[in-house]
């Protein structure tokens, strides 16, 4: 059996069009195929089922000792292949489903580090006064990032025509091309007004919220680069954007509010991705609790 390398791209167009997966997913799933189809190619031309499951084993691990590569890497480059090796058997290249055959790690569930509101608030309010349009930018990434606990591609695709400030909502496409709705506070409001009015006079046609230096639609690289370095810039400490969406959970969750809300806030698909900031709420309670009775015993 000979697997071909244009098959891979037809199964990356099913992936995008078909199963509407998002981009992130589709870059990773293509670095990833493209290598391992590599490895396969300077193995051997025509490989049965068996040489091409083995083989994948061999690149695995060939990639994690040489790219000291963590089980969630590993994992996902499993499921690429899976997905690929299923494709196959569904267009009836393969005669069985071999993707059975191949087994993900068990993954280390760590608990998601979180940031404390008030410092969330002292960063924001460093620029909340000034009247550069790029640090007002710059403020309002944190602002909403924290404040909706919406991904970086989905803050990176709002439109203007997205925000509905009669109903302080953001209307969000999220995974899978699903909708759903987010919430803002009055002070998030106030502050994108400042931010659209300094936008206006930049005058251009962009209809994105977010703009880029070059008056376009920013990009997730740029949304990284600019929240880690406001952060170590301020406080001397690196951080990603993912880390203000845990703490939103986490604050939440501190305040009461339920976990189904939760799930539905930050847009998962499944309760039990959402149940992993109970387990660090726990945490927190459990440390408080030595540092209460440390002081006591003291």
């Amino acid at each position: 059996m000979k697997i071909r390398k244009n098959q891979i791209f037809d199964f990356l167009d099913y992936l995008q069009f078909s199963k509407l997966c998002s981009n992130n997913t589709i870059r990773a799933y293509r670095s990833d195929l493209i290598n391992w189809f590599g490895f396969l190619k300077n193995s051997k031309n025509n490989l049965n089922e068996l040489e091409i499951i083995k083989l994948t084993y061999d690149w695995l691990i060939k990639d994690q000792n040489s790219k000291l590569l963590k089980k969630t890497s590993i994992s996902r480059k499993i499921s690429a292949i899976k997905s690929f090796l299923d494709y196959l058997y569904k267009i009836d290249v393969i005669e069985n489903k071999l993707s059975l055959t191949l087994k993900n790690p068990k993954k280390d569930r760590m608990l998601p580090k979180y940031l404390n509101s008030s410092d969330i608030a002292d960063v924001i309010s460093k620029n909340f006064t000034s009247n550069n349009f790029y640090n007002i930018r710059n403020s309002l990434i944190i602002l909403l990032l924290f404040n909706t606990g919406i991904r970086i591609s989905e803050l990176e695709n709002i439109k203007i025509e997205d925000i509905n400030f009669d109903r302080n909502e953001i209307r969000i496409i999220g995974k899978g091309n699903k909708e759903r709705i987010v919430f803002f506070t009055n002070f998030t409001k106030d502050f994108l007004k400042k931010y659209i009015n300094e936008r206006q006079k930049l005058k251009t046609n962009c209809q994105y919220l977010l703009l880029s230096r070059l008056k376009n639609k920013i990009s997730e690289r740029m949304i990284r680069y600019i929240v880690s370095n406001i952060w170590e810039t301020q406080t001397g400490k690196r951080i990603t954007p993912h880390q203000l969406r845990h703490s939103l959970a986490t604050f939440l969750l501190n305040q009461g509010v339920e976990l189904k809300y939760i799930q539905e806030i930050l847009g998962h698909e499944n309760i039990n991705t959402t149940n992993i900031y109970a387990k660090l709420t726990e945490k927190t309670i459990k440390t408080e609790y030595y540092k209460s009775l440390d002081k006591l015993e003291k």
